[in-house]
């Protein structure tokens, strides 16, 4: 079969310009665009076809992280396909990164999980990654998180730079793995699942993140991202506690995660994932990773080039990839490909080195593949729901009030529109760093009370997807951890008291591998995971046996092995803990109501649009957490950019 890669080489000028973007459009053009089933099939087929490997798993969801189609290739071993367990982690691990491309992309601009992992730079061990997430015993040394992320220390942007700074999305992998049920009171924070665990100690939620549906907007209802156990459910199976379930493998951060793009506007993630003999990501030998070897080829490198050649390439990027073993382009189908900077640095996209990234991807898919020659029919398209589809449509991302505002403990509607509406105000003046120049900050703003009730919930148009997520968690957390009356003395920080007012740049800054942050030499952070034995400090990997889920006891690595708990805290309104800044709690009259979350397009700017929206409910100034030192070192409260309408 002869190859049909044909690459398009367009000058510097041209592949450095704006991308044609939807807000470009004229606001006719602007109905919401979503992926037919027919697209979808035409996708997995053209990612089967795009390289001769046969082992790949394919997974294609809408904008919201809904599932609409999975290719297992006929060459996937034995191993994963003859358990069901292995096979439904490892299709997770295809979902993972399609819903990194979906979730963090806009209209304005194409992340992809390369990109995340470049501005996250997390604390990522191997044990974590080497972990199974249908096993939740606590004596189990095989039980985890499944994170599809390098291994790796993290903690300098640029990467690899001793003695600079953490960059934006610390510990993003961990999140966006809520269900529709939880771990209840007494459950120690385990879940059961097939594998492991006790059932009887788990709560259903009435809907994601627990919210009545009577404060839910008709065509709003909010989408779990839901393991591919999980999705297979029914809607009533989903909820139910007596039934085994599986979290997802949150956010990956492999290559191999782009977002889908038709005529300018965004419309679904594509992730392309080799699952091994075991699932787990080292199995694809990432550069990116602590543990690669480089005398094999780096597996990650070619799922992101699959991914590229599926949705047909990028004419900015001067690689448009045409028919592949017959199987023409989707028409309209492009990836923009802008110079994304954030703080004077260019941010990988696709391949490795900024702006010559593709090209960078390109040689290595000619040097190592066998561009094109795969067969579009190898294995087959899974089931991807309850109704037996093995192929869906996708739907648009809701907008505006995805929960009404209303009252909660201690708290009134008036009080948690006003809040919203003041973020909505700030957010609309308030520079977008990963946008086009000129361009303001789209979020998420999320309110919840004491409880962690979520009491209004707002996206802004084209804000991402994953801050949905993120918001509600930001507000629990910090409800929760600067209430004197919740504290748990197992998550209380030595020598802070009780009601000082943390907040997510706080928890951060205490998680990070490096206490003071980003300098070279020093000692983790004391809520880092690198505390729990079993982990080398300096690269991440294993040091001797794995260790049961029960020794991860750092607020970081407890919250890794035990999804949707917040701090030691469990129950129906506990979404997880967020470690990168924008919340506050909620303040009437001095005393604490609730949390407020927001999460968007960057989280200095997160901090901004916090500040403003509680004016008139925040902290008292002396429980400020800057206020509050640890281990001689003053800790962060909020910060801002110094010119953040500029």
């Amino acid at each position: 079969m002869s190859k049909t890669y044909r690459p398009r080489v367009e000058s510097l000028e041209v592949r450095i310009a704006p991308a044609f973007i939807a807000s470009q459009l004229p606001a006719a053009v602007q109905a919401p665009l979503t992926l037919t089933a027919a697209q979808v099939g035409t996708l997995l087929q053209r990612a089967a076809a795009a390289t001769g490997s046969d082992d790949a798993i394919i997974a294609i969801v809408d904008r919201t992280g809904n599932l609409l189609g999975v290719r297992v290739e006929g060459g996937v071993s034995a191993a994963v396909t003859g358990n069901v367990n292995v096979f439904g982690f490892s299709i997770d691990g295809a979902i993972s990164l399609a819903r990194t491309g979906a979730f963090f992309s806009s209209d304005q601009d194409p992340l992809t999980s390369r990109t995340i992992q470049f501005i996250s730079q997390s604390t990522i061990t191997q044990r974590e990654v080497n972990s199974y997430t249908f096993i939740s015993s606590p004596s189990s040394t095989i039980g985890g998180p499944g994170f599809v992320a390098p291994i790796g220390i993290g903690g300098h942007f640029p990467p690899g730079v001793a003695n600079t700074p953490q960059v934006d999305l610390f510990d993003i992998e961990n999140t966006n793995r809520d269900m529709l049920v939880n771990p209840g009171p007494s459950s120690g924070g385990v879940l059961f699942t097939p594998g492991g665990g006790s059932p009887g100690f788990d709560v259903g939620l009435v809907g994601r993140f627990n919210i009545n549906p009577a404060f839910v907007p008709a065509g709003k209802s909010l989408v779990a991202p839901l393991s591919y156990y999980d999705t297979l459910l029914t809607s009533a199976q989903r909820k139910d506690p007596s039934l085994p379930h599986v979290p997802a493998r949150g956010i990956g951060t492999l290559p191999g995660g782009l977002p889908i793009y038709e005529g300018g506007v965004l419309v679904g993630g594509i992730g392309v994932f080799f699952p091994g003999k075991t699932g787990f990501a080292s199995e694809e030998n990432s550069k990116l990773s602590a543990d690669f070897n480089p005398n094999k080829v780096d597996r990650s490198m070619e799922a992101e080039f699959i991914a590229l050649a599926a949705i047909g390439g990028s004419k900015q990027a001067g690689f448009q990839i045409g028919a592949l073993a017959g199987i023409p382009a989707l028409k309209g189908f492009d990836l923009p490909f802008p110079r994304i900077d954030l703080v004077g640095i260019t941010l990988d996209t696709v391949g490795p080195g900024g702006m010559q990234g593709p090209q960078n991807l390109v040689n290595y898919a000619q040097t190592f593949f066998s561009i094109g020659t795969g067969n579009p029919n190898s294995g087959a398209n899974q089931i991807v729901n309850s109704a037996a589809a093995t192929l869906r449509a996708g739907k648009p991302a809701p907008a505006g009030w995805l929960v009404t505002p209303h009252a909660g403990v201690g708290i009134t509607t008036v009080q948690v529109q006003q809040i919203i509406t003041q973020g909505i105000a700030q957010a609309n003046k308030t520079r977008a760093q990963i946008r086009p120049l000129g361009t303001t900050t789209r979020m998420v703003l999320a309110v919840t009370d004491r409880t962690g009730a979520v009491l209004g919930l707002y996206r802004m148009p084209d804000a991402p997807v994953f801050s949905i997520g993120v918001a509600v968690s930001k507000a629990r957390n910090v409800a929760y951890y600067d209430d004197p009356a919740q504290l748990l003395a197992v998550d209380q920080l030595a020598g802070v008291p009780t009601g000082t007012a943390l907040t997510a740049r706080t928890f951060r800054y205490l998680a990070l591998p490096r206490f003071p942050e980003g300098i070279n030499q020093k000692p983790p952070g004391p809520w880092s995971i690198l505390n729990d034995n079993g982990t080398d400090r300096n690269t991440g990997l294993n040091v001797g046996s794995p260790q049961p889920i029960s020794a991860f006891k750092s607020v970081f690595g407890f919250d890794a092995f035990h999804p949707n708990t917040n701090f030691h805290r469990f129950g129906a309104n506990a979404s997880g803990v967020v470690f990168f800044p924008g919340s506050s709690a909620v303040y009437v009259n001095g005393k604490i109501v609730g949390g407020l979350g927001v999460s968007g397009d960057g989280v200095d700017e997160d901090d901004v649009v916090t500040a403003l929206a509680i004016a008139g409910y925040e902290a008292p100034t002396n429980r400020h957490a800057d206020y509050y030192f640890f281990g001689g070192v003053r800790l962060p409260y909020l910060k801002f950019n110094r010119n953040p309408q500029g």
